[in-house]
């Protein structure tokens, strides 16, 4: 499964864009949990704007909890963690150029 959420307060300041990004994960992971077979492991891969630093934020009454968190505590595994290759490299691909050209 490949996938891309909404990208976080694009504008500065659009807090319209954390809920729907919230709100795509929810969706994502419930989604996943009903349909997939017991007997089969799953690979989620995409561009979920979204790292383990994240921490929820509150609009009014409502919590939103971001992707990380949210599929993290559906009971996903961050497969990063279990196999790091330096304990300083935090894993993170965002910033490429468009033809994947970066020499670092």
């Amino acid at each position: 499964m490949n996938t891309h959420l909404e990208v976080r307060e694009l504008p500065p300041g659009n807090t319209e864009s954390r809920i729907v990004q919230s709100l795509q994960a929810f969706e994502l992971t419930k989604t996943l949990l009903a349909t997939m077979p017991a007997d089969r492991k799953l690979i989620l891969a995409g561009d979920f704007n979204s790292c383990d630093q994240d921490t929820s934020v509150y609009i009014g009454p409502f919590e939103i909890i971001p992707p990380y968190q949210n599929i993290v505590h559906a009971g996903f595994t961050d497969i990063w963690d279990t196999n790091r290759f330096t304990s300083s490299d935090p894993g993170y691909t965002c910033c490429q150029e468009p033809n994947l050209s970066n020499r670092s």
